[in-house]
């Protein structure tokens, strides 16, 4: 991970490995039928994944459950709608780090990490799609933004998900290479 951070429940247990915290986001399309959050715990283990961000989680209201040894930190609809969602998963080991659950919208949530040598905070996200108006994805990014700008400095940030931006083709950008989709939006 950036900076070589690890949790500090997990120094001990990875001194005669390489420090680091594998770190993945995941739009799921939908997790609102109950078998789907077995095959992302599963895709984890897989992947030897500790955190994974979840984009169109689709759970209503938030919450903090354990599944299969699991935390799963989640943020969707308030009116109880299956809808957008966002979701944060974390391995048994790493689950007492959270300092702390912020669920901000169907779209944001915040959680912050105790970990050395920084703490992390992990931002996940799900932005609207090109259909939705443009004054929405502008409120979603200005979250974002205040949020990012309440945190601490020194700690490591994390802003990860699914904004659904449409990055083109071509291999322009070593940042991003061929695997865009559609037209290339260039701001200059």
């Amino acid at each position: 991970s950036p900076g070589g951070a690890v949790t500090s429940k997990d120094m001990d247990q990875r001194k005669d490995e390489q420090y680091g915290l594998r770190i993945a986001t995941w739009n799921v399309t939908t997790m609102s039928q109950a078998r789907k959050i077995y095959n992302a715990i599963k895709e984890m283990e897989r992947m030897d994944i500790d955190i994974l961000g979840v984009s169109e989680m689709r759970w209503p209201e938030s919450g903090d459950v354990n599944i299969e040894g699991y935390r799963v930190l989640y943020s969707g609809k308030e009116d109880g709608t299956h809808e957008y969602g966002v979701g944060v998963i974390i391995k048994k080991k790493y689950a007492a780090c959270v300092k702390s659950f912020i669920p901000i919208s169907e779209r944001v949530m915040l959680v912050q990490i105790k970990s050395k040598p920084i703490d992390i905070n992990i931002i996940q996200v799900y932005a609207p799609t090109l259909d939705k108006e443009d004054e929405e994805v502008e409120n979603l990014y200005g979250t974002i933004s205040d949020i990012v700008n309440r945190l601490k400095k020194h700690e490591l940030i994390v802003v990860m998900g699914d904004f659904n931006a449409k990055l083109g083709e071509g291999n322009t950008s070593e940042a991003v290479g061929p695997f865009g989709l559609g037209i290339r939006e260039v701001i200059i």
